[in-house]
Order: C-alpha cells, then sequence, then structure tokens
C-alpha cells in the first residue's frame, strides 16, 4: 500500500508542478522546476539543509547573470579566454565556500547551470523566474516529505491495528 500511495503522491506532485509551470499558469520552465527538485532530495531532503541549497543554488543563478553581463565587457580584452578565464574565476571562488556554513558547491554550480541553460537574458526579470522555479521545487520536496510522513504514518496505524485484532490483542 505505500509503494501505490508513494506513486500516486509523487505523480500527482509531478503532475500538478506541470500545470502550474504552463504559460497559462506561472510560465516557469518546467526543466529547472524538476531539476531542482532533485535537488532537494540531493540537499537532504529536509528544510534546513535543504534550505541551504535553495539559497546557495539562487545565489549561483545571480552569478550566472552577473557572469553573462560582464563577459560582453571582457571580450575585447580577452577575445576567446573570455568563457574559460571567467569560469576559472568562478570556480576557484566558489571552491572556497567549501569550508564555510554554505558549503553545498554543487548547489552554485547548479544556479549558474540553470542560467547558462535556460538560454535567457541575464536580467532581473529571467533571475525572480529561474529563483522562482528553485522555490517551488524546494515547496514541492517540502510538501512531498510532509504528506510521505503523514501518509506513512496513517497507513503504519492502520497494519498495527489488523496485526492486533488478527493476534486477539
Amino acid at each position: 500500500m505505500k509503494k501505490i500511495g508513494n506513486a500516486l503522491l509523487i505523480g500527482g506532485l509531478a503532475g500538478l508542478a506541470t500545470w502550474l509551470t504552463t504559460p497559462q499558469v506561472l510560465n516557469i520552465p518546467t526543466w529547472a522546476v524538476f531539476i531542482c527538485w532533485a535537488c532537494y532530495f540531493l540537499f537532504g531532503a529536509e528544510p534546513r539543509k535543504s534550505g541551504k541549497g535553495l539559497f546557495q543554488m539562487v545565489v549561483g543563478i545571480v552569478l550566472g547573470a552577473i557572469f553573462l553581463i560582464l563577459a560582453p565587457h571582457l571580450t575585447p580584452l580577452l577575445g576567446l579566454a573570455t568563457f574559460p578565464f571567467m569560469v576559472f574565476v568562478v570556480a576557484a571562488g566558489l571552491s572556497f565556500m567549501e569550508w564555510t556554513p554554505l558549503h553545498i558547491v554543487a548547489a552554485y554550480f547548479i544556479g549558474l547551470a540553470l542560467v547558462f541553460a535556460s538560454g535567457f537574458p541575464p536580467d532581473v526579470r529571467h533571475v525572480l523566474i529561474l529563483s522562482s522555479a528553485a522555490v517551488m521545487a524546494f515547496f514541492l520536496g517540502w510538501i512531498y516529505m510532509a504528506l510521505r510522513t503523514a501518509l506513512f504514518a496513517i497507513l503504519d496505524r492502520r497494519n498495527q491495528s489488523r496485526r492486533e485484532a488478527v493476534a486477539g490483542v
């Protein structure tokens, strides 16, 4: 019963997420929501741990936009080396985060990747759209875990009652 309940729960939330991201509703990239939703679980599947990952992912989104804003200004000076140089600076800088409380370095890179993969221009509107995708995904992860915990507790109590009834307790 738990497997069926879990499948219905995940499927329902995934369907809801897909509907919410349509242009007629929130107009957020569906692919970004699903990538970020997976990150909720990779970053610990609980609000405190995953919240840090979410914050770092949003910082990565902002860094990606800044990266794209600066690139055209550095190209006359660095030419074809602009992008590799900027990647080197950002990657080297982010590596120092490993020794801080905000140490989920992968979250920064996922945020950067979201910006680069989106093809969006680096403006406030698109930073907010990608950040909204991340926030929505982490909220879905939290909802999923809360509903799953509640569902499993109900099923466990029901199974316990059945066992007690069979045992004559």
